[in-house]
Parts: C-alpha cells; sequence; structure tokens
C-alpha cells in the first residue's frame, strides 16, 4: 500500500509539473484551426 502511494504522488507531481509546459508546445505546434483535434489526441494519449 505504501509503494502505491508513493507511486501515485509521484506520478500526480510529475504530471503538474510537466502538463503546463506539454500544453504550451502542444499550442506552439498545432496548425490554425486543428489545436482542438491536436489537445484530443493529446489527452487520449495520456489516458
Amino acid at each position: 500500500m505504501f509503494f502505491l502511494i508513493v507511486t501515485e504522488t509521484i506520478s500526480v507531481l510529475a504530471e503538474i509539473v510537466v502538463g503546463p509546459i506539454l500544453n504550451t508546445k502542444i499550442s506552439e505546434i498545432a496548425p490554425k484551426g486543428y489545436e482542438a483535434r491536436f489537445f484530443t489526441v493529446y489527452q487520449l494519449d495520456w489516458t
């Protein structure tokens, strides 16, 4: 149980740190008019 809690905590902290950076990069590389599609694919990748 301890290992599960530690792993989940590290995962959440990594998502908090890396998430905004990835969102910024996606918004930079996505062509105009396709931003929503790029963000949808990005979200599906993580699930």
